[in-house]
């Protein structure tokens, strides 16, 4: 009786219920293959957009540092950020001085500068500058387990790896980028992902 109790507890924690989808958020995402890919685009297009210039505080709260409210956490080298004591017009920003928006699907791989893939929360990430920079546009590649982030050399081509902490969160992210669009929306082209 002890284990149905705790069972049930565990099953209805309601500090992880509240970022699960709404019911039957995903009832129409039945098929396989393209058909599902195409499911599933469907279920997430038309999301609420915002300008690339909201994601400058947009992105101070969706990477706020859980042990630190006054920091952010950097994509790639997981530094955590004091922005509390910078900006002046925005809080937090100071022009991409100390920190950016990385698009971790770039623009010169098919991101439109004008189009929603630009300013999707779901692919921009706040950046250490230089590191942004020496990412440039290159793909990703590299193998998961204690390599940190950077160039590598991969299957004959220099590819950048965004450090073991970050790659699963990447991969959801090229993931989403490839599902979401499709070029059914104007100022984006559709993006696939290749291996290789």
């Amino acid at each position: 009786m002890v284990t149905i109790v705790l069972v049930t507890l565990l099953g209805t924690n309601p500090a992880t219920a509240q970022f699960d989808p709404p019911s039957n958020y995903y009832n129409s995402a039945t098929g396989t293959g393209s058909t599902l890919k195409q499911q599933l685009h469907n279920i997430i297009d038309n999301h609420t957009q915002f300008s690339y210039n909201a994601m400058r505080t947009a992105l101070q709260v969706v990477d706020r540092d859980p042990h630190d409210s006054d920091n952010i956490i950097l994509v790639y080298d997981r530094t955590s950020l004091d922005v509390s004591g910078i900006g002046s017009s925005i809080p937090g920003w100071d022009s991409g001085n100390s920190w950016n928006r990385e698009h971790t699907w770039p623009r010169a791989l098919g991101v439109d500068s004008s189009g929603p893939d630009n300013s999707d929360l779901h692919q921009l990430r706040p950046s250490n500058p230089s590191i942004n920079s020496d990412r440039g546009s290159l793909h990703f590649g590299g193998a998961y387990g204690s390599q940190s982030y950077g160039t590598v050399f991969d299957k004959g081509n220099t590819v950048w790896y965004p450090g073991d902490t970050d790659a699963g969160m990447i991969a959801r992210q090229q993931f989403y980028m490839a599902v979401r669009y499709d070029n059914s929306d104007s100022a984006t082209e559709d993006l696939e992902l290749a291996n290789g």
